[in-house]
């Protein structure tokens, strides 16, 4: 676990089955959820209100581990120009 990241502090938000935006919540409490099995890899969450909703298996990719490690979104890399028809 990164020494920066903070498992206490409150910025965590996730999109409920009804698209309902919940949260924030600490990360300490997101990471007993999803140990328990009640956030699903797919569950969209995000950890800043500037931040598009990522589902938890694209936002911790291994050796990431989530809500004790620092997301990483995927794609944060260069992007490649579509190609014409």
């Amino acid at each position: 676990m990164e020494s920066s990241y903070s498992l206490d502090e409150e910025c965590w938000e996730y999109l409920d089955p009804k698209g309902a935006k919940q949260g924030p919540f600490a990360a300490s409490r997101m990471l007993q959820w999803y140990e328990h099995n009640m956030l699903p890899e797919t569950l969209g969450v995000r950890h800043s209100p500037a931040m598009a909703f990522v589902p938890i298996k694209e936002l911790f990719r291994p050796p990431a581990r989530p809500f004790q490690s620092r997301p990483r979104p995927a794609g944060m890399g260069p992007q490649v120009p579509p190609q014409p028809p």
